[in-house]
């Protein structure tokens, strides 16, 4: 050979490139392998011997190459990471709650109608209460997780081992349950009032206002100016985040919701308390649609 690469770091480009043949370098004319390199290369710090790349058989060059692929991967979407910090607890909450939410509303809707009281807008805000409530069952443990993971950096089984230490006792048995419910009457406040604007003023929109009127574009803008309009409750979700983001013996086990939202008012004021509200609309705006309108176009 001309040359030697056994001191060169292959790219993983480079090193696909001699897997697959097109290198050309350090091949034997009549096959299709790797040739063993006479000699022993030495490493730049000096005296370990190292073996050539090019000595390595075609499973081992494959090993390498995907062992950089994901090297190389994980420095790449390791900067988002962050962003996606509690996934566990979204897949568990998203697979979940929405059902819980459809039997719930539906429930609710049903016992409305046949006890004939009020029209769509009255249906449409007990479903959405109705199906609040349910949803807090599911989703006060994984939020409870999910914020401890974000705050505290803590892994997802770590997180399930400390929450499971921060409660009071009372609960009895269930006792190891407790702190997975830190939170809890914000939560059912937030789902009531959430789900029930949602649903109340997108019937109100389709029903008593005519958009309806304009078939399935006429529903999904009622459904995305509700959730939008559902937003107007985001101080609740930030005084439940702050309550359960507080660890085991902090200041939030013993305060109040409203110590805990006069200390957020101090801090920031209406800016604070409302820190967050961009997201929460384009979250709410595309939960509206799939769980409120997409079921109504479908009957």
């Amino acid at each position: 050979m001309s040359r030697s690469r056994s001191e060169i770091p292959l790219s993983w480009g480079e090193a696909f490139e001699e897997l697959c043949g097109r290198g050309g370098e350090g091949r034997r004319k009549g096959g299709g392998g790797c040739h063993k390199v006479e000699g022993s290369n030495r490493d730049r710090g000096g005296g370990n011997v190292v073996r050539s790349r090019l000595s390595l058989s075609t499973k081992e060059l494959a090993r390498e190459v995907s062992s950089e692929v994901r090297r190389r991967a994980s420095d790449t979407f390791g900067r988002f990471a962050p962003l996606y910090q509690g996934t566990q607890c979204r897949l568990v909450e998203g697979c979940l709650s929405g059902s819980f939410f459809l039997v719930g509303s539906e429930l609710c809707k049903r016992a409305v109608g046949k006890a004939g009281v009020g029209g769509g807008v009255m249906r449409g805000l007990a479903g959405g209460i109705g199906g609040g409530l349910a949803q807090t069952l599911v989703m006060t443990p994984t939020t409870r997780v999910m914020v401890r993971m974000q705050v505290s950096g803590e892994g997802f089984t770590s997180a399930l081992k400390s929450i499971s230490l921060d409660n009071q006792g009372t609960w009895g048995p269930l006792s190891s349950l407790q702190g997975f419910y830190v939170g809890l009457p914000a939560l059912a406040v937030r789902q009531c009032t959430n789900w029930s604007s949602r649903a109340g003023l997108k019937a109100w929109l389709s029903d008593g206002w005519g958009w309806g009127t304009y078939g399935t574009t006429g529903q999904l803008a009622s459904g995305i100016v509700a959730g939008v309009a559902s937003a107007w409750n985001t101080p609740v979700e930030v005084v439940r985040v702050r309550k359960q983001s507080q660890g085991r013996g902090g200041r939030g086990e013993s305060e109040s919701y409203l110590e805990v939202g006069k200390e957020v008012w101090e801090e920031g004021g209406w800016r604070g308390l409302y820190k967050g509200v961009g997201p929460r609309c384009a979250q709410a705006a595309w939960q509206t649609i799939w769980m409120v309108v997409v079921p109504d176009l479908m009957r």
